[in-house]
């Protein structure tokens, strides 16, 4: 399938140095790429039904946050029964980022992603594969 998509000129000198820097020579090979990565981002929130997913939701936080700490811990806590483990990385004296791996009902997880987001974090970047 072919299509014609418009798009700023900085996104797009963006993406083919992206792709250059990749060794992909191929614009189409690039695009398909990055749909791929789109879906693979977000597919998981449209899902319907109560399927089971699995995969992982990356957070990153400071420490001069108050309670950031003992929130984080209370929600996994509440979530014990889809997540499957937690990977605790020190960025900096004052930085912290947490992998945090899951496996269950999409609707749970959803739920987790929105008591995380109620939380004063840095980032938060959900990234959920269908199985």
């Amino acid at each position: 399938m072919k299509a014609g998509i418009s798009i700023p000129i900085d996104l797009y000198e963006d993406f083919m140095n992206t792709l250059r820097g990749l060794g992909v020579t191929s614009r189409s090979q690039g695009v398909q790429m990055a749909l791929r990565a789109f879906l693979a981002l977000h597919s998981w929130k449209s899902i319907e039904g109560d399927r089971d997913v699995a995969g992982s939701i990356l957070i990153t936080y400071s420490h001069d946050v108050e309670h950031v700490e003992d929130e984080l811990t209370d929600i996994q806590h509440e979530f014990l029964d889809i997540i499957v483990s937690v990977l605790h990385v020190h960025l900096s004296r004052e930085r912290c980022m947490e992998i945090i791996a899951v496996r269950g009902k999409v609707s749970r997880i959803r739920d987790l992603v929105k008591a995380l987001g109620r939380v004063r974090l840095e980032q938060l970047i959900p990234l959920v594969t269908l199985y």
